[in-house]
């Protein structure tokens, strides 16, 4: 299972509150997920991260890109399929239980 991380920077402003949120969907940090973490040298999202952040103004402008439907379909099936597998697992564990 992939693990997720979250990164918000707030601003103190002194005034309001955020007038703007920027969101960067990371999807590798420069090292392997498994329990090794051996630097990866073609799937590091951290140097565009910090290009990106630091050109927030033109950021505004620039459209987001979504995921296609056809991920997000392939994802769902994907996590039907674990939840399907860990029900029988605990029907079957129940079972012997019993």
């Amino acid at each position: 299972a992939g693990v997720s991380t979250a990164v918000l920077v707030f601003t103190k402003t002194g005034h309001g509150g955020t007038d703007d949120v920027w969101f960067y969907d990371m999807k590798a940090d420069g090292f392997s997920l498994d329990d090794k973490r051996a630097e990866t040298k073609d799937e590091n999202d951290i140097p565009d991260i910090v290009k990106r952040f630091h050109n927030r103004e033109r950021e505004k402008e620039r459209k987001r890109k979504r995921k296609k439907r056809r991920k997000l379909y392939k994802e769902a099936t994907r996590q039907k399929r674990v939840s399907d597998t860990l029900k029988a697992s605990r029907n079957i564990a129940n079972a012997e239980v019993s």
